[in-house]
């Protein structure tokens, strides 16, 4: 944090003369208010000064811990190597066009597991439900910055809106959409609150249908707003659906709601992306 701070704090000067001129020129665009205007200038700024320093000192920055939200908990496990081993069988399969110039260092498992964290609401009765709404949650951040703890904002606000386990690996960088408006998830504004409606809307959707295709109306993007409409091409191209195994539809037979209560994963990117991103 105190690196954090250290970054934040020679931007002083930077956000008085951002909010002058938001009063006296107006901001960029019409629907920017004051906070967002601020956050979008210091993210900017944080970003151009981050090319001159070291991956160590941005990793310190931009690893500091968040405590959830009132009413939420934690619960920190590992994660077995058997599944990194049994993953390691798959990703040998697609990587071995590329195995000329890749480092077999990355086969080496120099721990003993993943240190993961479930995020969740206290006494959720989770294990009782019939459909065990489960998020997996793999943070932005480059392949090489941020970390579950400083992200807790965002899954403890899913898991106590959306009524779910968020769980949450460390170590876990990715980043799919390349366009998104990050700023929505670290701020109070009215984009945030109607993508987490909208998560919650998709959610009780795919858990709830038998054998119904979610109608496309579930996949818009919401403008700074807060108003829905229809994703363009250029976010359909960032999706792309087909490359990361995830289509806008849900199969699922009778049989399967009454078996064994499943669990159900579902990536947080796309479940927040659909909502985070602007109309131009």
């Amino acid at each position: 944090m105190a690196d954090f701070v250290k970054l934040v704090v020679p931007k002083t000067p930077l956000l008085i003369s951002t909010t002058i001129k938001h009063y006296l020129d107006g901001p960029p665009k019409p629907s920017w208010d004051l906070k967002f205007h601020l956050a979008v200038i210091l993210i900017r700024s944080l970003l151009k000064d981050s090319s001159t320093l070291t991956i160590e000192q941005v990793q310190r920055a931009s690893c500091y811990s968040i405590p959830v939200l009132a009413g939420v908990m934690i619960n920190e496990f590992k994660i077995n190597n058997k599944y990194r081993y049994e993953a390691q069988v798959h990703l040998e399969k697609v990587l071995k066009p590329y195995e000329h110039v890749l480092d077999t260092e990355w086969k080496d498992l120099k721990d003993d597991g993943i240190i993961s964290e479930w995020i969740q609401v206290p006494n959720d009765e989770w294990e009782k439900r019939e459909i065990r709404k489960t998020i997996l949650y793999l943070h932005g951040g480059g392949y090489y910055c941020c970390g579950k703890s400083s992200c807790r904002n965002n899954t403890s606000s899913l898991a106590k809106k959306v009524n779910a386990r968020v769980l949450a690996p460390t170590n876990t960088t990715l980043e799919i959409y390349e366009e998104m408006p990050h700023v929505f998830q670290v701020m109070d504004h009215a984009s945030t609150t109607k993508s987490y409606e909208r998560t919650v809307e998709f959610i009780n959707k795919v858990t709830n249908a038998i054998d119904e295709p979610l109608p496309p109306s579930s996949f818009s993007c919401i403008n700074t707003k807060g108003e829905f409409g229809p994703l363009k091409e250029h976010h359909k191209e960032i999706l792309k659906w087909e490359n990361i195994g995830i289509v806008p539809s849900v199969k699922r037979e009778l049989t399967t709601r009454r078996s064994t209560p499943e669990l159900f994963v579902y990536t947080a990117l796309l479940l927040a992306g659909f909502a985070y991103f602007l109309c131009y």
